[in-house]
């Protein structure tokens, strides 16, 4: 990274979709030293979920505690400026209400600019157990808190 901002004439690079974990010292200082100018002040960092029984039972290789981390550290090499997106996956198997409330509560705990929002879907992982019932889905999907993160902008 350091060598593609220090060594071509790119005019602006912008970071998407690395995992929480691969943000090392190095790559946040990167946008410490180059952020807001080649280095676009944006992050998009995959969450999923904001409960670590779910990231668990997803193999993720991070926590939630381990997200915020990431996240405070880029806003303070970024600052307040930073742009923050995610994925968040919604009816996991075997999530429950309460591990559901766990994500809308780290959602509502962090500055994200915005959220790719998506119900889980059985094509992606078949051994990972039961899928939630499709009317119990569409019922968290659309009246389980994320009506409080859509905001149309004009």
């Amino acid at each position: 990274m350091r060598r593609i901002l220090e060594q071509t004439g790119l005019a602006r690079l912008r970071l998407s979709s690395i995992e929480p974990m691969d943000w090392d010292a190095e790559l946040i200082g990167l946008m410490a030293e180059f952020g807001g100018g080649r280095l676009a002040r944006h992050a998009h960092l995959p969450l999923q979920s904001g409960s670590d029984a779910v990231l668990r039972r997803m193999h993720r290789r991070y926590r939630p505690w381990h997200y915020v981390e990431k996240v405070e550290a880029l806003l303070r090499a970024a600052g307040p400026e930073l742009t923050l997106g995610a994925d968040v996956m919604v009816g996991f198997p075997g999530e429950s209400d309460a591990e559901f409330e766990e994500t809308v509560e780290l959602i509502e705990r962090l500055p994200f600019g915005y959220l790719h929002l998506f119900p889980f879907s059985p094509g992606r992982v078949r051994a990972v157990g039961r899928c939630m019932r499709s009317s119990r889905l569409r019922r968290r999907w659309w009246t389980g808190g994320w009506r409080r993160f859509v905001r149309w902008r004009l």
